[in-house]
């Protein structure tokens, strides 16, 4: 996790959410904070300009955990894959 500075814009990265490519791609114009794999204390958000939260479909997330933790390294597994003859 970084380390979150005063006047940083804060993005609350919710694993399986986008939210790295979203950093990403907002880097290039604002300073940010991320606060990932620990939960958000009051005092993360005291001096922060904007927080934004990156969501995602519940179920969605849960398909692409699913997938990205599979033995097939996060490609989506085929059903002869998981039930070899």
């Amino acid at each position: 996790d970084k380390h979150v500075r005063e006047g940083e814009v804060i993005v609350i990265h919710v694993g399986k959410t986008c939210g790295g490519s979203v950093i990403d791609y907002m880097r290039r114009f604002a300073k940010l904070g991320e606060i990932h794999l620990r939960p958000v204390v009051p005092s993360d958000l005291d001096t922060a300009p904007l927080v934004i939260v990156v969501v995602r479909d519940p179920v969605d997330r849960v398909i692409s955990a699913f997938n990205w933790h599979s033995p097939n390294g996060g490609r989506p597994m085929a059903i002869s894959d998981a039930h070899p003859r």
